[in-house]
């Protein structure tokens, strides 16, 4: 095990010295082409702060490139204050990075939900990419201009954008953004609730996610179909395509910073769900995560959000108290961020829960909030709409005029910057050279290092097994201890405690008032049978109950049984009724009496004097017989009966509710069926156990005629090789490892696992020895 340690741990190095040299190379032409990766917020910050102090532009450009691509190093509140002073700084001299620095900002106030700030970087940007004359920005200019429309609810406008979008898309065969066009197109179609159109656009969404390999994205787009099926109130469908969201989620790039907020989209499709199912606690349950994932990202929009969704459930459950504080508790925050559609949102509600809750004036103080920021926000709509449609004009005025002039200076610049590039190569292969050439002497530094920490490990693994060595030969020790002790419990207090009973039984023939003694005998009857049940339960929590079938007589056993507790049953007047004929079974002997004596003994103790105990056998199928045991009693209680079949975990405290959990455990462990009902002919309970045959060895010809339709190819020789170390009585270790395969496409696979289980259920030894050897 060291040595393949060693082995493994070489090969690692190995890699990491071919991958350091490949990333090498990559850092060396990234910088070439974008300068040094920043990689700290507070370097982000003294490089911005240089650049408005002191013009200093070093860094600037592949710091604006990194925070486009690891947007939450925005959350470092200093950074977007940096940015909007570079942005007038920029605006004020050459213009330069404003197109980045607009695109920053639009994406961080629209995540703050600060749609005004938003909307006024948005139209600074298409203006400045007008100048630029960025054609290959055009597609998605189109699609934020659309956006820009969605917000508004101009669903008409916006759709007349994304047309544009996606003709250009097409022509440039862009299939990520014809996926992004085709899921608003969905948007669209299911604001307008024409549900069925936006699953159709969805879907055909996620189909050009997967042609262009961006499948990390495809939660999204399940996570939209199942808010399309709450609507239809479909909650299975939408409950599939929750979990696929969950699956691919967690299958694919679960660090991506672009998935960051996709945990926080499940989270609140699910309470979206839960509230559908009218599950309140798990609807708030994954509001709240939602919650602390959105507070944890500062993504206010979200957080908001949840709530809102808070304050809504309150009022539709009347609690009006409840839903004034959730609002009250994020108003401050609002107008931090300066949302004004949030905060319409608040004091709308805010208004209503005043009014139920009696308080007037802060109704009122509410409601006029309300009425000036719903003025404030319609001016600006208007306003918004206006300005776009201005800039609109203006950006495909420009595009037409100087698309010819673009492309020829396109290609003045690509070839300079070829010139340039050529150049700048030629010294950066001798710097990488050079750099080379210690990174090798460092590996192989580092490589003697590494050897002498293998030594070292290694031999701290083999102090490691030794003391292993040694725990395992205590535990074992530990465990033939308590072993004993439980041989000494079974074999040295059970005998005496039913000779106990028997004598007390003679006893209270000899006195005159026998109710003296019942709560004696009662105690005594409860504390055998607690006993007995206690060390099988022991017994099975350290699994040491293996169930081993054999052919036994099942009459014989009944006969034992009705036999020992006979005393009892004489002293009681009650009447054994056995009609049980003679049947060969294949069961474990111990587990069939333990459960003969708990039925038996609890029939003896419910019983008044003279009643009727009946046992019968009945041959149900060619290879099951079915036994019953009835009597003249009241029957099984209503939740004995209604709770016999539900999982317990742990041991009542009643006598009788062990008992009857024991005997569910023993049977469902053994393979064999078991009934409980008041349906006895006696007019009390009735148990039915169906137990199976035994049946005598199968002939040669038929076993052969077995071997010959059994092929295994070897991954399935290799699969089902550890069932080579069960022995054909080892029941349960043989049920429970052919259940681990789960489900089997090969069909020749199905029907030797088949065989395999008639063969243990039968008592087949031949027929299992033959097809363990058919693996070998």
């Amino acid at each position: 095990m060291n040595l393949v340690m060693i082995n493994n741990l070489k090969v690692n190095f190995r890699k990491q010295f071919l991958l350091s040299i490949l990333l090498l190379f990559g850092t060396a032409f990234t910088s070439l082409c974008f300068g040094q990766k920043v990689d700290f917020s507070e370097r982000s910050v003294s490089i911005l702060t240089r650049y408005v102090k002191l013009n200093d532009t070093t860094h600037v450009a592949p710091l604006l490139q990194y925070l486009d691509s690891n947007f939450s190093e925005l959350k470092n509140l200093k950074i977007p204050a940096l940015l909007e002073q570079v942005a007038k700084k920029s605006e004020r001299s050459d213009g330069k990075y404003l197109d980045e620095v607009y695109g920053l900002l639009n994406r961080h106030y629209t995540q703050l939900g600060n749609e005004s700030k938003a909307f006024e970087y948005f139209l600074k940007l298409y203006k400045t990419l007008t100048k630029t004359g960025k054609s290959d920005m055009h597609i998605w200019m189109m699609v934020d201009l659309g956006n820009v429309f969605y917000n508004e609810k101009d669903y008409e406008q916006a759709t007349i954008f994304y047309k544009k979008a996606e003709q250009a898309a097409i022509d440039k065969k862009d299939n990520y953004a014809l996926s992004v066009i085709y899921m608003n197109y969905g948007l669209i179609e299911f604001q307008l609730k024409r549900n069925e159109k936006a699953l159709q656009f969805i879907r055909k969404s996620s189909n050009f996610r997967r042609l262009h390999g961006r499948n990390e994205f495809l939660s999204s787009n399940y996570i939209k179909m199942a808010e399309v099926f709450l609507k239809m109130k479909n909650t299975d469908s939408a409950l599939f395509y929750i979990h696929e969201a969950e699956r691919y989620f967690s299958y694919q790039k679960k660090n991506d910073p672009k998935l960051i907020d996709i945990p926080i989209d499940i989270n609140l499709i699910y309470s979206h769900y839960y509230q559908v199912k009218k599950q309140q606690d798990r609807f708030m349950y994954h509001l709240l995560q939602a919650r602390a994932i959105a507070l944890k990202l500062n993504y206010k929009q979200p957080y908001f959000y949840t709530f809102f969704k808070e304050s809504d459930f309150y009022i539709e459950q009347r609690d009006y108290l409840k839903a004034k504080k959730c609002l009250e508790s994020i108003l401050d925050e609002l107008k931090a961020t300066e949302s004004i559609e949030g905060q319409v949102y608040v004091y709308q509600n805010l208004t209503t829960c005043y009014l139920k809750l009696g308080a007037v004036k802060e109704a009122t103080e509410s409601f006029d909030n309300f009425v000036q920021l719903k003025d404030s926000l319609n001016r600006f709509s208007v306003k918004s709409q206006l300005n776009a449609m201005r800039s609109i004009s203006a950006v495909f005025d420009k595009d037409v005029k100087l698309q010819d002039a673009r492309k020829n200076l396109e290609v003045a610049k690509m070839n300079s910057q070829l010139q340039q590039q050529q150049k700048q190569i030629l010294y950066w292969v001798t710097g990488i050279s050079v750099c080379l050439i210690f990174i090798l002497l460092s590996f192989f530094l580092n490589l003697r290092k590494n050897k002498e920490r293998l030594q070292q490990l290694h031999f701290k693994s083999l102090l490691q097994n030794n003391e292993i060595k040694i725990k395992s030969s205590e535990l074992q020790r530990s465990d033939q201890i308590k072993d004993k002790l439980f041989s000494i419990i079974a074999h040295d207090l059970r005998n005496p405690l039913n000779r106990l009973l028997v004598e007390l039984a003679i006893v209270k023939k000899t006195i005159a008032n026998e109710k003296l003694l019942e709560p004696m005998e009662n105690t005594l009857k409860e504390t055998i049978g607690l006993f007995e049940r206690l060390l099988q339960w022991s017994k099975m929590d350290n699994k040491q109950n293996v169930y081993s079938p054999i052919k036994i007589n099942l009459n014989e056993n009944i006969n034992k049984i009705i036999t020992f507790y006979l005393p009892e049953m004489q002293l009681r007047n009650i009447r054994v009724v056995n009609n049980s004929e003679t049947f060969f079974v294949f069961v474990d002997p111990n587990v069939l009496q333990t459960l003969l004596r708990n039925f038996i003994s609890n029939a003896i103790g419910i019983l008044p004097k003279g009643g009727i105990i009946e046992i019968e056998l009945i041959l149900k199928e060619e290879d099951q017989v079915e036994l019953l045991i009835s009597d003249s009693g009241t029957g099984f209680p209503h939740e004995i009966l209604e709770n016999f079949f539900v999982e317990k975990n742990s041991i009542d405290s009643a006598s009788n509710g062990l008992g009857l959990t024991l005997c569910k455990v023993l049977a469902k462990m053994s393979g064999w069926s078991i009934q409980l009902d008041n349906k006895s002919k006696h007019g009390g309970a009735r148990v039915s156990i169906v137990l199976p045959i035994f049946k005598e060895k199968r002939r040669l010809k038929e076993l052969n005629v077995i071997a010959s339709a059994f092929e295994p190819d070897a991954y399935w020789k290799e699969k089902l090789h550890p069932m080579k170390e069960f022995k054909f009585y080892q029941t349960s270790p043989i049920r429970s490892f052919l259940k681990s395969l789960g489900e089997v496409d090969d069909p020749q696979v199905r029907l030797w696992i088949r065989q395999v289980e008639n063969a243990v259920h039968q008592g087949d030894k031949d027929l299992y020895k033959l097809l363990i050897n058919l693996i070998q």
